[in-house]
């Protein structure tokens, strides 16, 4: 066991590590019952900004605080978002192409060939790029 280094952990627990959560829990309820109020106190009102549509080949990715809302996006059709605290992003499910100019590519054996690229974009790959631009962890 020479050979081997043991690693130290890469979060250290200490007394006070479990407050940092509990704390930032407690406010997002704190905040999200306080949004919650102000929809009711507002009730005619608040239903334009708080019932969004997404059409069939869409999706909506909700954020709430910053933080990605568990579960599957919503969509096609109508939900509910908080005004306050919740935001959401339309994903286009359907395959985007992007097509590049065509570039010289120079070989050992031929002086230089045109070669034609296109660049297809799918749903994962949207998701993906989404989340790491709303949600850096």
């Amino acid at each position: 066991m020479a050979g081997k280094e043991m690693k130290a952990p890469l979060r250290e627990e200490a007394d006070g590590g479990d407050d940092v959560g509990a704390c930032s829990s407690i406010c997002a309820v704190v905040l999200t019952v306080v949004s919650a109020l102000f929809v009711l106190v507002t009730f005619p009102f608040s239903l334009f900004f708080c019932f969004k549509v997404v059409n069939e080949f869409e999706r909506a990715v909700i954020f709430r605080l910053g933080r990605l809302v568990e579960g599957n996006p919503k969509g096609p059709g109508m939900f509910f978002i908080l005004p306050c605290i919740d935001n959401y992003v339309k994903i286009d499910l359907r395959t985007q192409s992007f097509d590049v100019p065509p570039q010289e590519v120079r070989t050992a054996q031929l002086p230089s060939r045109p070669v034609a690229v296109s660049i297809l974009q799918t749903r994962e790959t949207q998701l993906r790029e989404r989340c790491a631009l709303y949600c850096p962890e």
